[in-house]
């Protein structure tokens, strides 16, 4: 829009060149150019559910912090107001901040929120989401720091900017270090993580020359499984036609890995239909030293073989 109103026709092709390389790249896999659109791999289910519509706006804590987000929104106030001040006059400079700074950070807010409020494109209410706009709401609430500090250096005569800088570099280092203090580390997933670690190591040991089908990636970063290729695929789960009866997804002696995080919600596949199913067998079952608990569920990991008709048979 920015080019299109300062008439800069020229400059508008490089706005798609991200999209062409990462198109052409793909196509030499995918064999498609626009497979970014029509293979992308979030589906429009709502694989990890829904939530409130303002959920990253609320999280601000955990995206900016509060001071700069306070910041960010005075100084897009500011920019607001002092292109209102120009009478939106597209010469005004407060028209590259409103377009290509504003507008963006509103954009990605906007989305993701109605994403997560209505459960579209596997959206998890992940606030990594957001970490593109960061630098961009720094920017502005940088915008908003120095219009203060003219302005106060102006009306007070021996107040400075020095005084002030230093005055907002020790307020950052107090809010950094008590910020670091209260970080809270995620138990859960460095026990799992341990959980998988051992099944890895005992599937190497054990029947590492057997295709296993799983959903946890870190699960192939450990066992050394190539997630991108055909027999170590990570989407081979994903792939059963028949949830109710997995046995009939897999060839004898092949092994599933269920686990209660990503089988569950990923995979969509229910460990009863596993138990039930008369064509394969509990080879071996792991569980984390705490108890940890996903999507309500005790974690735990089993590992399913489908046996021979032969052995059901006797």
């Amino acid at each position: 829009m920015y080019l299109f109103i300062k008439r800069q026709y020229l400059s508008i092709p490089f706005v798609f060149t991200a999209f062409v390389i990462y198109s052409v790249i793909g196509y030499f896999y995918c064999n498609y150019f626009f497979w970014v659109i029509n293979q992308k791999p979030y589906s429009n289910s709502g694989t990890y559910g829904s939530g409130n519509l303002f959920y990253f706006v609320l999280n601000y804590k955990n995206i900016t912090g509060s001071v700069v987000f306070i910041c960010f929104l005075v100084g897009s106030a500011l920019i607001l107001i002092s292109w209102l001040k120009d009478r939106f006059n597209i010469t005004s400079m407060y028209l590259k901040w409103t377009l290509l700074i504003i507008l963006p950070i509103v954009s990605v807010y906007v989305v993701h929120s109605v994403l997560w409020w209505k459960g579209l494109q596997g959206s998890a209410g992940l606030l990594r989401v957001m970490a593109t706009i960061v630098p961009l709401m720094a920017l502005t609430a940088l915008f908003a720091v120095n219009t203060i500090l003219d302005y106060c250096t102006k009306k007070i005569s021996w107040l400075t900017p020095k005084h002030i800088i230093l005055s907002l570099i020790f307020l950052a280092i107090i809010l950094v270090v008590n910020k670091n203090r209260k970080i809270e580390i995620d138990s859960k997933m460095i026990q799992s993580q341990k959980t998988l670690t051992d099944v890895a190591e005992w599937y190497k040991k054990n029947a590492g020359n057997r295709k296993i089908y799983y959903m946890p990636p870190y699960f192939a970063y450990i066992a050394g499984i190539d997630p991108y290729s055909e027999n170590g695929s990570i989407e081979n789960m994903r792939r059963f036609n028949n949830k109710e009866k997995p046995s009939e997804n897999i060839k004898e002696g092949e092994l599933i890995l269920w686990e209660t995080q990503f089988s569950i919600k990923e995979g969509k596949l229910l460990i009863e239909n596993l138990w039930n199913d008369d064509k394969l067998v509990l080879i071996k079952s792991f569980h984390p030293e705490n108890k940890i608990v996903f999507w309500g569920e005790k974690y735990e990991v089993h590992l399913f073989e489908k046996i021979k008709e032969t052995t059901i048979q006797k």
